[in-house]
Order: structure tokens, then C-alpha cells, then sequence
């Protein structure tokens, strides 16, 4: 390969890395650093040449990927930076009852009362992925004229609203399929994908899943819609910032009345949030994408024949007479399928699919049958009070230490997405690795305004495919590596 061809390909493995190896190298000697997370020896994916993934001769140009993303709420909620590790946030929960009689004589004492007043809390996450070790003569290397490097990738792997949010806005496919460090950084970003979507929902707080300061988990919403709400300072109670909690007692939508809970728990969502002067409030649904097709499906039919059901119970002797309409109730269905919404009480709310919450099935020891599932359905606030956020991500801002690594000679570092990632490089002459961090956290500042229905069953003869490796319902194949030892190869000096 000529000389410039080879500069070139070395330039295009990232925006960054020929300066990154040339510092390193220099700083390395002069400092006395030196690097114990990179290997010696490459060991990421070789897209071609020996055991590269696309090394195939003959291979056509477009490359179609099945992988399976996540997607869901996390992509709708606002971020914003903070330097606090642990913030407080003020409640007045309640006015006391009051204390004292009432005055016999006008100069009497009067009763008189207290306020109370809560506090919550919120608590910061911490995960981090690398790439593979990177040896750079080997990102290089070609097999033959017959392994082009001209593939297109058809479709997108990593979600584009999850760009900035679930993974840093500097990984993209483009020349994924030709440079090793574009396709690291994209199981970088796939992986982020995964484990902060599912932190969103399942995140511990209580920190009996970390494993040290290297890993923390913030508390997921499954925990903080919830009752038993208590003062963050105290411990004392606070009934009144309680959650709705509801349990379908693992009744199947299509048996068991779906909208009569959702009824319940929107009619007094609203009305709290009417009584205690916060609203408008912007609610949402959100629920796995199996279960909005079973809710949908029924929804029309049980929504119509409420009155009904009301009636009948509190006169059994009443004759009441329903008219159904078959094409009706579908084009009702197909509409808020098409528009992802329910009518509940006489007000719309939009519906958000997430397909990272969690499920059970028939497998997690419950008794759910043969094509059973069971998760939960969430009753949401976005905002209050027009456009006053109450849901919404927070994340250390990794730019406040632009000062403090200045300071430190030999050590690459860098932020993106307005500080919300940090990235950071470690070599040993030209082999290296990148890795990025983020500290997280989810805070619900309404928890009171927030519901949510609990051990939902439906039944799907064929579930959809799942993003998260460890469900029964993710599907991968073929191979990491390929065809690594080449042609044989004959010359008169072996």
C-alpha cells in the first residue's frame, strides 16, 4: 500500500486519534505514565482482513443489521447538567390539625396550627463502557484485492433519538463497516443503549447492585413511583406524596376490565392535581409495545360498555339494552394505535412505548401460562403547571473538570454533548482503548402526581424480539470472528 494511502487510513480511524497516539507516545516517556488497561495486542473486531467479519469475497455492498434497539421514555425526558451529588428538594405536605379550644371571651387564645413541610432526594448513577484494545497497524491490514471496502450499512443499529441521551452524539455508524475504532465505539454506544434504558425502570438506589465507585445505579422509576413515600432528612412519612399503586392481580386484559383501574387512577390523578393548584399537568402512559396491542384491542369494546357495567350493578333489575358496532370499534382501535393515545374519563393522553420496562413470563415463577406476560403501566407527569418540568434526567457535567484536567499533562480526556459524557483515552505506543462514562440519574420531583398499574397479563403467540441479551426473547447469530487464518500461503523461504 503506498505511503499516503496508509497515513490516510490511519487518519480515518477517528477524528482524534492520530494526535491521541502521537501525545500519548511523547507524553508517556516524559512523564514516566504509563497504561494498565490497554493490551499489548489488538483485540476488537478485525472488520477485514484475516478473521475480519466482512472479509467475504464476493460480499455484496449493502449490509442489513438485525440487531434491536431499545427505545421508550427515556428519549422524551428533558436533561439537565448539576454539580450537586445530592440534592434536596423542598415539600410543604400538609397543614397540621388545629391546636386548642375555641375562645370563650374576645381576648381569649384562639387555636392555632402547623405547617409541615418533606423533603426528597435524588442520587446519582455512574456507568462506564470501553472499547476493545485497539492496535492500530492492525485496524489497517487488507486480505486481498478481493476484500473491498466499499459496504453500506442499509439501516440503522444505534436509535437516533437515543443519540445524546443513551449514548454520546460523537459515535455514528458512518464507516463503521471499514474502520475498527468507528465499529468499537458503536458497541460502546449499544451497550450504554441497553443498561441506561433498563436503569430507567430497574434501577436499584439502594446500592446492593454496585459494585464500587466504578459502578452505581440510580433509582429507577419502578421504585420511585411508589407508596411509603418518607422525608429524605428524617425518615419521617409522607403520606402525602405517595404514589398511586394498583395491581391488576395478574388478570389478562382481555378478561379482566383494564379500563375501570386506569379510570380510577386518572380521575383521582387529576383531581389532586386540580385540588392542589398545580395543574395543567402533562401526563403520560407508557407501556410495553405487546401490551398497547392488547389494551388497544379491547379498549373500544370495555371503554363503551362502562355506563353499562356501572348501571347493571346498581340496579339488577334494569333492563338496559347496548348496541356494539363492529366497524366502529376497529376504526376506534386502528386510530389510537395510529395516533398512540387513550380516551380515559373524557381526556386524551398520549401513550409511550417503551420496550425496556419489565416484563415477566412464564419463566419468572408467577404462574403466568404458555404465552402469557405480565408488566406494569405507568400513569406519568412530564410537567406541571404549563411547562415546569417534573420529570426529567439530570447528569454530572463533565465540564466543570475541563480546569482540573488541564492541570494533568498526558491524560486525554474529553466531553461531549454539553458534558453529559466523558470520554477518555489509554495507550501504550499504538495500541490503545477508549472509554465512556456518564453519572446519571431519573428524578421525579411529583411523585404524588405519578400512578401506576402493576402485574398486567396479556397474551402474544408471538412476542416481539427483545433488546435486552438476557430475555429469552433477544435473538442474535453468527460470528465474531471469521476465516482467521487465510489462504495457505507457499514461498521458497518457508
Amino acid at each position: 500500500m503506498p505511503v499516503e494511502e496508509l497515513v490516510k487510513a490511519m487518519q480515518d480511524q477517528t477524528k482524534v486519534l492520530a494526535q491521541l497516539v502521537e501525545q500519548q507516545g511523547h507524553r508517556s516517556k516524559e512523564n514516566g505514565y504509563h497504561s494498565k488497561a490497554a493490551l499489548t495486542a489488538h483485540t476488537g473486531t478485525f472488520l477485514h482482513g484475516p478473521g475480519g467479519l466482512f472479509n467475504t469475497p464476493g460480499l455484496e455492498s449493502p449490509i442489513f443489521s438485525t440487531h434491536v434497539h431499545a427505545y421508550g421514555l427515556g428519549q422524551l425526558l428533558r436533561a439537565f447538567p448539576t454539580n450537586q451529588t445530592h440534592p434536596w428538594f423542598g415539600l410543604i405536605t400538609g397543614f397540621g390539625g388545629e391546636v386548642g379550644s375555641e375562645p370563650t371571651d374576645p381576648c381569649d387564645d384562639a387555636p392555632t396550627g402547623y405547617i409541615k413541610s418533606g423533603t426528597l432526594t435524588a442520587k446519582f448513577g455512574h456507568v462506564s463502557r470501553d472499547t476493545n484494545t485497539i492496535r492500530l497497524p492492525d485496524t489497517i491490514v487488507k486480505l486481498n484485492r478481493g476484500d473491498f471496502t466499499d459496504l453500506q450499512l442499509a439501516n440503522a443499529i444505534l436509535n437516533p433519538e437515543s443519540q445524546g441521551v443513551y449514548y454520546p452524539n460523537d459515535i455514528s455508524e458512518q464507516g463503521m463497516l471499514d474502520m475498527v475504532t468507528k465499529a468499537e465505539q458503536v458497541i460502546v454506544g449499544v451497550n450504554l443503549e441497553r443498561k441506561l434504558s433498563n436503569l430507567l425502570w430497574a434501577g436499584d438506589g439502594t446500592g446492593a447492585a454496585d459494585t464500587g465507585d466504578g459502578y452505581r445505579e440510580f433509582p429507577g422509576l419502578a421504585s420511585q413511583v411508589a407508596t411509603g413515600q418518607v422525608d429524605a432528612e428524617t425518615n419521617a412519612a409522607m403520606a402525602s406524596a405517595d404514589s398511586i399503586v394498583m395491581t391488576h392481580n395478574y388478570g389478562n386484559v382481555e378478561t379482566v376490565d383494564i379500563v375501570r383501574p386506569l379510570q380510577l387512577m386518572e380521575r383521582h390523578l387529576f383531581q389532586l392535581a386540580m385540588d392542589t393548584q398545580i395543574a395543567p399537568v402533562t401526563w403520560v402512559l407508557v407501556m410495553r409495545p405487546d401490551l398497547w396491542e392488547r389494551v388497544s384491542d379491547v379498549w373500544p369494546i370495555q371503554y363503551n360498555t362502562q355506563p353499562t357495567a356501572l348501571a347493571v350493578a346498581g340496579a339488577a333489575n334494569e333492563r338496559l339494552r347496548i348496541m356494539l358496532d363492529g366497524r366502529t370499534n376497529i376504526d376506534q382501535r386502528d386510530a389510537m394505535r395510529a395516533g398512540l393515545y387513550l380516551d380515559i374519563n373524557g381526556r386524551r393522553y398520549n401513550v409511550v412505548l417503551d420496550n425496556m420496562i419489565p416484563v415477566e413470563d412464564n419463566q419468572s415463577g408467577v404462574g403466568l401460562g404458555m404465552d402469557e406476560f405480565a408488566s406494569s403501566i405507568y400513569f406519568l407527569p412530564l410537567t406541571v403547571r404549563g411547562m415546569m418540568p417534573v420529570l426529567y434526567w439530570e447528569y454530572l457535567d463533565h465540564q466543570l473538570s475541563v480546569p482540573q484536567t488541564n492541570l494533568l499533562r498526558g491524560m486525554e480526556t474529553w466531553y461531549s454533548d454539553g458534558g453529559r459524557f466523558l470520554w477518555s483515552y489509554d495507550g501504550i505506543f499504538t495500541c490503545f482503548k477508549l472509554k465512556a462514562e456518564v453519572d446519571p440519574r431519573v428524578v421525579l420531583r411529583t411523585p404524588w402526581l405519578a400512578g401506576v398499574l402493576q402485574d398486567v397479563v396479556w397474551t402474544s403467540e408471538l412476542p416481539s424480539r427483545d433488546p435486552d441479551p438476557d430475555s429469552s426473547y433477544w435473538k442474535d447469530g453468527g460470528v465474531s470472528l471469521r476465516n482467521i487464518a487465510g489462504p495457505t500461503r507457499y514461498a521458497a523461504w518457508l
